[in-house]
């Protein structure tokens, strides 16, 4: 079962989606960004590259949360008695999920 990039786009940038993602995003980013960062930041001691880290940390969740939405509609959307061997060939074939 092929998706097309625009389907899987679709999913991605959908209302419901968007919102759950920014909002994992928001939650997680700030959580990593003191974790990685948090002295400089206290201290006042962040330059340009280290801001820029920070605000590629807060795309990583974003993406996750993104990603994994949209495979769980495409995994929804699989009839029943195909998802085991699904789940099974995805271990070793993820391109089997059908994306």
């Amino acid at each position: 079962m092929r998706r097309s990039l625009r389907q899987i786009l679709r999913l991605a940038t959908a209302p419901r989606v968007v919102r759950r993602a920014a909002g994992m995003a928001l939650i997680v980013g700030h959580v990593i960004a003191v974790i990685n960062h948090g002295d400089a930041i206290w201290h006042g001691t962040m330059d340009a590259p280290q801001w820029a880290k920070v605000a590629v940390t807060f795309l990583v969740p974003y993406t996750v949360s993104t990603v994994s939405s949209v495979l769980a509609v495409l995994e929804r959307n699989v009839p029943r008695d195909t998802m085991g061997d699904m789940d099974a060939n995805a271990k070793t074939h993820p391109t089997r999920l059908g994306l």
